[in-house]
């Protein structure tokens, strides 16, 4: 019996919400990794509720790699925001976004616990976003990133850097996902060139 109910939860199938029980799911979500969009823009068309856990905000001195991935001066002020992202109040993801300190700043008064930043930045400050630069790669799950997502010290789970672009060709985000595939899945499309 207990070998079935692990199947089915690795399927999807079945869900856990940790100290309320487990629960039949309706659909597995799932997100599209060659779209650029916030999670609560993917899910909800598939009838999936994310909520956001600021975890914590703070202003940091960006570092080398940091002033590289956003454009700026080594030493710049830059606003770091880790958030907990949730599905149906499972965590998921936990995310670090890397920001202009004015950007930070109003992140930390508009409605993140329900909304994408994406959105905010589009729709709170006309930015046109164009694209992001994403680099993927397996990692293991950290005590600290273990306890947040409820999982075992090491588990496996993928990390994306992202940086995103606005159309004038500014960064405007530097975030490091950390995402695990238990309760989502992810998919991609990709074409083949011609020669």
């Amino acid at each position: 019996m207990r070998q079935a109910l692990n199947e089915m939860l690795r399927e999807g199938v079945i869900y856990k919400a940790h100290g309320r029980g487990t629960f039949v799911s309706d659909q597995r979500p799932f997100r599209d990794v060659s779209t650029l969009e916030g999670l609560s823009e993917a899910l909800s068309a598939q009838g999936h509720s994310v909520t956001n856990r600021l975890q914590s905000f703070r202003l940091v001195s960006a570092d080398a790699h940091l002033a590289l991935q956003l454009k700026v001066p080594e030493g710049t002020v830059v606003a770091e925001l880790a958030r907990v992202r949730l599905i149906t109040m499972i965590p998921v993801s936990y995310e670090v976004t890397f920001c202009s300190q004015e950007i930070g700043e109003h992140l930390l008064s508009a409605e993140l616990k329900s909304r994408d930043i994406l959105v905010i930045l589009e729709q709170d400050f006309g930015v046109l976003i164009s694209h992001a630069d994403m680099q993927l790669k397996a990692v293991a799950a950290t005590t600290e990133i273990a306890e947040l997502l409820q999982l075992p010290v090491h588990e496996p789970l993928m990390r994306i850097h992202r940086t995103v672009v606005s159309t004038d060709g500014a960064p405007l985000l530097y975030e490091q996902l950390f995402l695990h595939g238990e309760h989502l899945d992810y998919h991609m499309r990709v074409e083949r060139s011609r020669h």
